[in-house]
């Protein structure tokens, strides 16, 4: 993940993350994102749906001036797994892509064309 485009920007403009997520611009950007086609309305990760959904960013590179392909949703468990497996990552690049592929197959979640599919455990 890019922490220090997000520090940067932060510092730059003094702001907390949590002022940043309250205001205007991240609450348009949200607004924006929710009615675009960009997403199915299931978690990235897990593709569970029914439940509360957050957007997450995908990179910190324009923050500020996201791209709303920059956005992805994720439910609050597999939001959590993100953050720590990207703080935890000594690669200080890892892609949410990455990350989805680790939290998938801690689930045990395969991915079938556009599908997610449950992996069935296999009897000895």
């Amino acid at each position: 993940m890019t922490w220090k485009y997000l520090r940067r920007y932060l510092s730059v403009n003094k702001l907390t993350y949590k002022q940043y997520l309250a205001g205007p611009h991240w609450q348009d950007v949200r607004r924006r994102f929710w009615s675009s086609s960009l997403h199915d309305g299931k978690c990235y990760a897990c593709a569970v749906s029914g439940v509360t959904l957050e957007i997450h960013h995908k990179t910190y590179r324009r923050i500020g001036a996201e791209d709303l392909h920059d956005l992805c949703l994720l439910c609050r468990g597999c939001h959590q797994r993100a953050h720590d497996l990207e703080r935890g990552s000594k690669d200080k690049r890892t892609s949410l892509a990455n990350v989805a592929l680790k939290i998938r197959k801690a689930l045990g979640v395969v991915m079938c064309g556009y599908k997610h599919i449950k992996a069935k455990k296999h009897k000895r």
